[in-house]
């Protein structure tokens, strides 16, 4: 619940809130033009930090904010999103439902799935994060919106990163941020409430302690009034200023009753206040046992209990509990009136802690029992399981799976983990202990905990069911392969669906997803040949009629492009694995299954189909609000995009994904691809220098690692040295890559094309006939396979390193199998080669025309290098295109794309949505853009981009 203006945590005239109030009220005037702010309060327990926030409460409403708060608490921190729940449950279901529905809209809705009490499916944390942003950036289209979370210490792991995620971006939005924290229990900087606090938007304001004068006006409130100068001073030094002590000092005192004067300063120094252990204790023991009883039993339900929880769990009938809360409240332990509430989070430790430690863990077990007779929700029960002892109660074990299940599908995997292991220790019945693990070790490699392979491979080698134990190490080999261990995933998953029941027919989808993983583990072992045998039984299994043989289709799709040997037969296996958009459609295993398949048709040359597949990726991704699979899809789609010439768009979702990837440790695999494919686009449009920078700022740990983009990363740094000149280093990269391409079984240019790429590099050293034999074999392979676009390129290869007898033929060659390709980039190249080689033959108006060709693919895809080639030859001395201050041709990329969206109708929350970005970015490219257009409405908009 949120901070209650009752809170006695400090006193009247506390001149510390003046401070904070005044930043709210700027933050709120700020956020109201589009630009919020966070805050975080900082200060030791009982010094006023929830009074300050009653009052930023206040403050809120005055100025018109949409104020929504909560309370976390340390009892409630194992469930997923529940502060996150507390600030936004009651107010969206009083929203009338044209709002509400307003609010809910896009990726939104992934907030109301991860908030509603049962979800309408699995969701990732990203998701929920991103769809509690949208949700928070929704409230705010009718004014700034104030969320205040008070002992931010104790909130939920997936609240505290949505928290994380919005703070990000919140110096772009109409929200304002308070979150109060204890100092002593402020977490450090590797925490999500450290990175909070690290952050630049987050600006920390710590509670000080009260002066003397504001103690002097505590002991005035509480009726001592004419208190000399020494008294006070004494009762300021004792309690050292904080509020909470001072209030509960003043009231003893009054209780006494003491004269505030100097002589009774040694009678005040016996009343040993600064503990509040010792003042609870004091307290409770003027008490009778009925109000000690429910004291305890209120301290084990934890905030906001029941009258009639606390009278179950006390052993009193409802009067005489009543009764004593009265007591209570009189004693100034409990709040007044009901739900039943401690004065503050201290009190109630004190009185929590004033009980054994072994009689408190049966008391939360005799809490669950109570909260479970009476209907309470299982999360409810859930928290005081977790703090009572295990008794072997399968029935508790199951309630805490459940809840452990919930949490896992509304985005809380390190919360499903603290519950699923609880549930373990119960235990659970011997039936269900091995997917009581299962769901363990899910939760942890959800929540990135190192400890989810040790935990699977537990309940691998405890399965004695065979079906079994068949999903668990399917489901651990898939881990294994993520966290890199291709060796351990193939140990596990070679031998797995020989193990399966004989009586399965030979389609089935299990044992087609254990063989899909095992293919899949082997691409990505460096030692990927010899498994000849294997691979004919998964082309005679491969069952496109099931989802899992969709999974394997794809992989065989994969299989026959790595290592070349038959084109068409990898584009039947694309095609049956994306099944005309089944495989995106149910994604069984990963977001991602469908990109497979679809990047096997850009490298068959089949580009128009790719990038048709990729838009569909794009569109899922969007509607589902998924972070991952967009980052994804633009990791892969930008290399399609950069075969087909289009290199604005590939730097575009190039950087879209180093962007995404900042805020997403599950998609580390990435940045490898999506930085070698930016340094090969930049490179391209002659931009060296700053491809060069790139690499040198991610750093000898990104550019050097071994992994799945190894190979990639290697050709484009060798891509760099060859436009700088540096040969040789571009040879040595080379050589490395291709040593990992035999190794790994990938013979296919259309894959790899350092052969190609290599001659080029050792004959400009002189290695003539090395570069020869390199283009030669290439060529042949390339032949093999029959795509265009690696046929082409290897022939205009063949053609440079070769003799110069016949080398306008091999190039024409070259030219003519490309016109045949999307691949324009390819295309611009072997024109700009036949031209230079018709121009050395004395065929200049030939030669000319090529270049002119080539020169003019080069420069509507935006390649400067090419283009710089070919009017070395023309004599044209254009190089690159000028830069222009104005008109369609000064938008930057980011501007262009934008600009496109908004000129067929998107509006700016959609574009935002879509690209992943925040509202304010594509305001500001908007607002950019229509001053280079001389535009000033989006009506305009289309006229303008189609000037040219």
């Amino acid at each position: 619940m949120p901070p209650s203006d009752g809170c006695p945590e400090s006193g009247p005239g506390t001149e510390s809130a003046d401070p904070l109030i005044a930043r709210v009220s700027d933050a709120l005037l700020e956020a109201g033009r589009g630009r919020g702010r966070a805050l975080l309060v900082t200060g030791d327990p009982g010094s006023g930090k929830s009074r300050l926030l009653a009052e930023v409460i206040a403050a809120g409403r005055a100025a018109g904010a949409l104020v929504l708060a909560a309370e976390a608490a340390e009892l409630e921190q194992p469930l997923g999103l529940g502060v996150a729940r507390q600030l936004f449950e009651e107010h969206l279901v009083g929203l009338p439902e044209d709002r509400r529905k307003a609010v809910s809209e896009g990726p939104a809705g992934l907030a109301f799935d991860a908030l509603g009490a049962d979800t309408t499916g699995s969701l990732s944390e990203l998701q929920v994060r991103h769809g509690l942003y949208w949700m928070a950036v929704a409230l705010a289209d009718d004014g700034p919106v104030l969320l205040v979370i008070d002992d931010a210490q104790w909130a939920d792991d997936a609240t505290l990163g949505w928290l994380a995620y919005l703070i990000h971006r919140v110096a772009t939005s109409r929200i304002v941020v308070v979150l109060a924290a204890r100092t002593d229990l402020l977490p450090a900087s590797g925490s999500i409430l450290g990175t909070i606090a690290g952050q630049p938007a987050t600006e920390i304001l710590e509670v000080l302690p009260l002066d003397v004068a504001a103690v002097g006006e505590i002991l005035a409130a509480r009726g001592l009034t004419g208190a000399d100068a020494a008294f006070i001073t004494a009762c300021h030094d004792w309690t050292g200023g904080n509020a909470l002590f001072a209030t509960e000092l003043a009231a003893e005192l009054a209780r006494v009753p003491v004269v505030p004067r100097e002589a009774e300063i040694p009678r005040l120094r016996a009343l040993s206040l600064p503990s509040v252990a010792t003042m609870t204790t004091e307290r409770l023991g003027r008490l009778n046992s009925a109000a000690r009883s429910l004291a305890g039993a209120v301290s084990v339900l934890g905030a906001d209990a029941g009258l009639r929880h606390a009278a179950d769990l006390s052993g009193l009938d409802l009067d005489a509990a009543a009764a004593a809360a009265d007591d209570l409240a009189d004693a100034r332990l409990l709040r007044s009136g009901l739900p039943l509430r401690f004065i503050h989070p201290i009190v109630a430790a004190s009185t929590y802690a004033d009980g054994p430690g072994a009689g408190r863990a049966l008391e939360h077990l005799r809490a669950a029992q109570v909260l479970g007779a009476s209907g309470a929700p299982d999360s409810e029960v859930a928290v005081h399981l977790l703090r009572g002892p295990g008794v072997g109660d399968a029935a508790a074990a199951d309630l805490l799976l459940r809840v452990a299940r919930s949490d896992l599908d509304r985005g809380a995997p390190h919360e499903a983990a603290v519950l699923a292991e609880r549930a373990l220790a119960e235990p659970p019945s011997p039936e269900a202990r091995g997917s009581a693990r299962l769901l363990l070790g899910q939760a942890l490699a959800l929540a990135g905990d190192a400890r989810a392979i040790e935990v699977l491979s537990r309940a691998f080698g405890e399965q004695d069911d065979t079906m079994s134990r068949a999903v668990t190490g399917y489901l651990l080999g898939r881990l294994m392969l993520f966290a890199g261990q291709q060796g351990e995933a193939l140990r596990v998953l070679e031998p797995l669906a020989a193990t399966l029941p004989a009586g399965l027919p030979a389609g089935d989808d299990l044992s087609q997803r254990i063989e899909a993983a095992y293919l899949s583990a082997v691409h990505a072992s460096p030692d990927g040949a010899g498994i000849e045998a294997r691979i004919e039984q998964m082309r005679a299994a491969a069952d496109p009629a099931s989802a899992g043989g969709r999974l394997l289709c794809a992989q065989l799709a994969a299989q026959e492009t790595r290592t070349g040997r038959s084109r068409q037969a990898a584009l039947t296996y694309a095609r049956e694995g994306l099944a005309d958009g089944g495989l995106l459609a149910e994604s069984p295993d990963a977001p991602d299954a469908h990109i497979i398949p679809t990047s096997m048709l850009a490298l068959c040359d089949e580009l128009d189909e790719a990038r048709e597949n990729y838009d569909a990726a794009f569109a899922s991704a969007r509607r589902n609000g998924s972070i991952v699979s967009f980052a994804m899809t633009a990791t892969f789609a930008s290399w399609a995009a950069y075969l087909c010439g289009d290199l604005e768009q590939a730097e575009l979702w190039c950087r879209d994904v180093l962007r995404i990837v900042e805020e997403a440790p599950a998609l580390a695999a990435l940045p490898g691809f999506a930085l070698a494919h930016l340094v090969v686009v930049l490179v391209e449009q002659g931009r060296t220098d700053e491809a060069a920078e790139l690499l040198a700022e991610a750093g000898t740990a990104v550019v050097e690692q071994v992994g799945p983009s190894t190979a990639d990363m290697l050709t484009a740094r060798a891509w760099l040295a060859q436009a700088q000149g540096r040969h040789a280093t571009a040879a040595a990269l080379l050589r490395r890559c291709g040593a990992l391409a035999e190794r790994a079984g990938v013979r296919n240019p259309a894959w790899t094309p350092w052969r190609s790429q290599l001659a080029l590099a050792v004959v400009a050293n002189g290695e003539q006939s090395e570069a020869r034999s390199l283009a030669d074999e290439e060529l042949v392979l390339a032949r093999g396979f029959g795509a265009r676009r690696a046929l082409g390129a290897a022939l205009r290869a063949a053609a440079l390193v070769g003799d110069q007898d016949g080398r306008a033929a091999v190039l024409a060659e070259s030219v003519a199998v490309l016109r045949g390709s999307s691949a324009r980039l390819e295309l611009a190249r072997s024109l700009v080669a036949l031209g230079t080689e018709l121009g050395r033959l004395r065929q200049p108006s030939a030669g000319r025309a090529a270049l002119s060709e080539g020169r003019d693919i080069a420069a509507a895809c935006g390649a400067a290098r090419i283009v710089a080639a070919a009017d070395a030859e023309l004599g044209s001395g254009t190089g690159r295109r000028a830069a222009y201050e104005t008109g369609s041709a000064a938008l930057t990329p980011s501007e262009r794309r934008v600009c496109e969206m908004a000129a067929v109708g998107m509006s700016n929350p959609e574009i935002a949505q879509a690209l992943f970005v925040t509202r304010a970015t594509v305001e500001s490219h908007l607002h950019a853009a229509y001053r280079k257009l001389g535009i000033d409405r989006r009506a305009h908009l289309g006229a303008a981009l189609g000037q040219g």
